[in-house]
């Protein structure tokens, strides 16, 4: 409507004494925040559980209350209302925003209670893009970091090829420093004391990534062969090498225990380790972020017609059955740069997600909205309610 709205900042205890002035001036206060969360407004919020990003946004007659479980929450609030009012971003610039002009702003009285359906919503490549202003966009569509740590790499300190090349993967009868020959004892004690220095300095994260390099030339060595499953990966035409990793990932985790007992490592599910393990049984605490880059990206795990894409929906129930909880960590985006749209895949997959317990998602996207904008946007608002129309 254009009309500017006093913004006062008041104390809890003088919230009673601020809401009759304004009543008593024919207006209606609209609370955000801690001066609007009272018990029962609380209690109804935590009824949906307790996620930080949660919120109520109540509307009475005669006020208007908006809170969450964070100020996070509150400004999802916010923008719920906002949303209902009219308001959309479709894209992260004024050209892709839209306030509707209104001679009278009219508010549905209501009790809506909303939760994300995903603790963790990233759109990676969006969310970098939107670091220029200060994720303006990214925070309106409700996103996160989406909590699913990065996970190409296997920390030794500083060891390097040149002075220590038995560490580094022997590959067609030569040390090469592609990857790491994990099989070495040194490579395992160097991993577990860079795990323990990791969450002494981040005691407040629960997890950690870890993972071989983002390429192959994995170690040829006999006893790195001897771990493997002998399980062939057609996909990537080769010998899967799951199993040793998930090896590694247990001792690392056997190493830490002393100090971590109730930490976790999350890896990439992807390429040639993204089959379940043969002969190795995955540490509970271990978590697989699927990755499938080497299987359709086009069609949902619904599609009756994409082999690859049932495929995937069985690798993950196979690891369902080894480990108590999984990321996903997929693609929306076309490698050769051609535009396609991801609308139909995303609108199957957000709600089967969800059905199937994943908590976390990080899809890696290409931002270009030209073509992408339908896709990005959709995706982002079914991270925030998966089964939204």
């Amino acid at each position: 409507s254009g009309t500017r709205l006093p913004l006062v900042k008041i104390k809890p205890a003088e919230v009673d004494a601020q809401i009759k002035k304004i009543k008593q001036k024919s207006q209606i206060p609209i609370l955000i925040g801690t001066t609007a969360l009272n018990n029962t407004l609380g209690k109804a919020i935590r009824l949906e559980g307790d996620n930080p990003a949660s919120f109520i946004v109540r509307v009475d007659e005669d006020t208007v209350r908006i809170a969450g479980l964070s100020p996070e929450g509150t400004l999802f609030g916010v923008y719920e209302l906002l949303e209902q009012l009219g308001c959309r971003w479709f894209v992260p610039t004024d050209f892709g925003t839209v306030i509707p002009k209104n001679k009278t702003v009219s508010i549905t009285i209501q009790q809506t209670v909303q939760k994300p359906s995903f603790e963790g919503r990233c759109l990676q490549g969006v969310m970098e893009q939107c670091r220029d202003d200060k994720y303006k966009w990214y925070r309106r569509m409700r996103l996160n970091g989406g909590g699913v740590p990065g996970a190409h790499h296997i920390y030794i300190g500083d060891a390097n090829f040149k002075d220590n090349p038995a560490l580094f993967a022997l590959v067609d009868g030569k040390r090469v420093d592609k990857q790491l020959c994990i099989s070495n004892s040194e490579v395992l004690s160097r991993a577990i004391e860079q795990t323990k220095q990791f969450f002494r300095q981040n005691p407040d994260v629960d997890m950690m990534g870890m993972g071989p390099n983002d390429c192959h030339g994995f170690c040829e060595c006999e006893n790195c062969r001897a771990l493997d499953g002998g399980d062939w990966d057609p996909f990537t035409n080769m010998v899967s090498v799951t199993d040793r990793y998930v090896w590694f990932f247990n001792k690392v985790l056997e190493g830490i225990s002393n100090e971590y007992p109730e930490k976790y490592l999350s890896f990439y599910a992807y390429d040639a380790y993204i089959r379940t393990p043969v002969k190795v049984k995955p540490d509970p605490r271990i978590i697989p972020a699927f990755a499938p880059l080497r299987l359709c990206s086009i069609h949902g795990m619904s599609n009756p017609v994409c082999p690859e894409r049932y495929h995937y929906r069985q690798l993950i129930a196979q690891w369902s059955k080894l480990v108590p909880r999984f990321f996903e960590r997929g693609y929306y985006l076309n490698s050769s740069g051609f535009p396609l749209s991801f609308v139909a895949k995303i609108r199957d997959e957000m709600p089967l997600l969800k059905k199937i317990g994943c908590p976390r998602i990080r899809r890696e996207t290409s931002p270009h909205w030209g073509s992408m904008t339908p896709s990005i946007y959709i995706a982002a608002k079914l991270l925030w309610d998966a089964n939204s129309d």
